[in-house]
């Protein structure tokens, strides 16, 4: 079964006086236009050729397709012509001019009429090596695209022979010429700290690490006592003065939400300014209310109760010597005292 052939394919070959081709191209699936331009000049040729069509009506098709790539060929075939003919021409003038210096030492003393019937058949023989040199001019021409051809085909398999063998090189060439330089600890104890806090000491080969004494503690487990330190408290810092401004940034912005009636918010930035674990009983005591205020406000009464427990425990007497939300503070106090007198409540009952 063959295709119906696409209307602009077929208004191309009327144009080229083509139509005979019209048969070939259906019964070989050539319907349509497009897919003769997306093989190029110089594969269109070649399956044009494989199909049956003639090198006249293949360079007839191809003029019209790829009209660049038809006269750039035409401008190399006219040159090697041309080349091929001036190289012909000197040749035939050099044995012409052999035959006539041998004919006129041979002939002296001839007549002029015979001097032209001597000529006669080298003009005969400069038409016939014309001739021959455009024959051979376009044998050259045909000759120079296959090897071009060829050319390229070589030059592709060189390259790829080539990455092959870029990629069978001995292991000891993967690095390309880089140097492998071992990773090194760089020691930056002595540089000044931007806060003005406290530098921490980087681990050196030089310097052993410090070992935490503790009773009853096998050698293994306080080698491993500062990694675990970071491991449990990863916002711990050295810089005190950062420390410190950290921690008021979180509780400037929790008890404004508190404020706000943004519970859920302040608890958490509060829990976040605990987990600072700065050195300061009072301020970490402050937030502990402060966040037991936020869980009795969401209904966690036993997270409120815990909060409050642990400030009472942080705090000298269960008294604050720094000033704190008084309100929050009371309704801390009389929660806790709330809850124990539940919890007695229900322990009588259990009794009963």
């Amino acid at each position: 079964a063959t295709m119906a052939m696409e209307a602009e394919l077929t208004l191309l070959l009327e144009k080229l006086q083509l139509q005979e081709l019209a048969p070939l191209f259906e019964s070989e699936a050539v319907t349509e236009l497009s897919l003769l331009t997306s093989m190029g000049a110089l594969m269109l040729r070649e399956n044009l050729v494989d199909i049956g069509v003639s090198e006249q009506h293949v360079q007839r098709l191809s003029a019209a397709l790829f009209p660049s790539y038809s006269a750039s060929a035409a401008d190399d075939t006219h040159s090697v012509q041309q080349d091929a003919a001036l190289a012909s021409g000197a040749q035939h003038r050099g044995a012409a001019a052999d035959s006539t210096t041998f004919d006129s030492a041979k002939g002296e003393g001839m007549d002029g009429d015979a001097a032209e019937a001597v000529e006669l058949p080298d003009a005969a023989n400069e038409e016939r090596c014309a001739a021959a040199a455009v024959s051979a001019a376009a044998a050259a021409a045909s000759a120079a695209a296959a090897a071009s051809a060829a050319g390229d085909t070589v030059a592709a398999a060189t390259t790829t022979a080539a990455v092959a063998d870029g990629h069978n090189d001995d292991d000891d060439d993967d690095d390309d010429g880089c140097a492998l330089e071992p990773n090194e600890l760089v020691d930056v104890s002595d540089e000044p700290v931007p806060s003005g806090g406290v530098p921490r000491q980087a681990p050196s080969r030089d310097r052993e690490p410090q070992v935490i004494e503790v009773a009853n503690m096998t050698e293994e487990e306080a080698n491993a006592m500062n990694d675990a330190d970071w491991i449990l408290k990863p916002l711990l810092t050295a810089d005190m003065a950062e420390l410190k401004k950290t921690f008021q940034r979180l509780a400037s912005d929790a008890d404004r939400q508190l404020a706000n009636s943004y519970f859920a918010n302040a608890q958490a930035s509060y829990t976040h300014a605990l987990q600072l674990e700065i050195p300061n009983a009072e301020a970490n005591a402050a937030i502990h209310y402060n966040r037991a205020a936020c869980a009795r406000k969401l209904g966690n009464m036993h997270l409120s109760l815990r909060d409050a427990s642990a400030a009472a425990k942080m705090t000298k007497d269960g008294a604050l010597r720094q000033p704190c939300d008084k309100s929050i503070l009371c309704s801390a106090v009389r929660l806790k005292i709330q809850n124990e007198e539940q919890r007695r409540m229900e322990h009588g009952y259990e009794r009963m």
